[in-house]
């Protein structure tokens, strides 16, 4: 393919024993969303210890699809190591994994963006009885 880089070929390739093994397919399956139902969770409590709990649990299976993305970067990284030429994009293969990290950070930043900002220091009740 043009504009196709062999890094991630082998990025994706790196995915292979996942395939293989189907408690990793399912925790993917159901931990993909999670993070964000967190953040959102931890945006809209007004309880702080809640919120702390949910950023963790949210957090704990952001971590999932992470560690899978990890593990298929650094076998694709060894795949390109050690059948490509110096350089050929190795590097490449580790190009998506910033995106993974801070999906999986996310509840963690909307629960500590809300405590910096003062949000869980407001009066509790509704707006018109202040």
């Amino acid at each position: 393919m043009k504009g196709s880089n062999p890094g991630t070929l082998a990025h994706e390739l790196g995915h292979v024993p996942h395939a293989r093994s189907p408690w990793i397919l399912k925790a993917r399956q159901y931990s993909k969303h999670l993070p964000y139902a967190g953040a959102l969770a931890s945006s809209f409590s007004n309880d702080e210890r809640f919120s702390k709990g949910v950023a963790t649990a949210a957090t704990a299976a952001g971590s999932i699809p992470l560690m899978t993305e990890l593990d298929a970067s650094m076998r694709g990284h060894r795949l390109m190591k050690a059948h490509a030429p110096m350089g050929g994009g190795r590097w490449r293969a580790y190009t998506g994994l910033p995106t993974y990290a801070l999906k999986a950070a996310l509840p963690f930043l909307a629960h500590y963006g809300k405590k910096g900002l003062g949000g869980f220091d407001r009066p509790q009740g509704k707006i018109t009885d202040r």
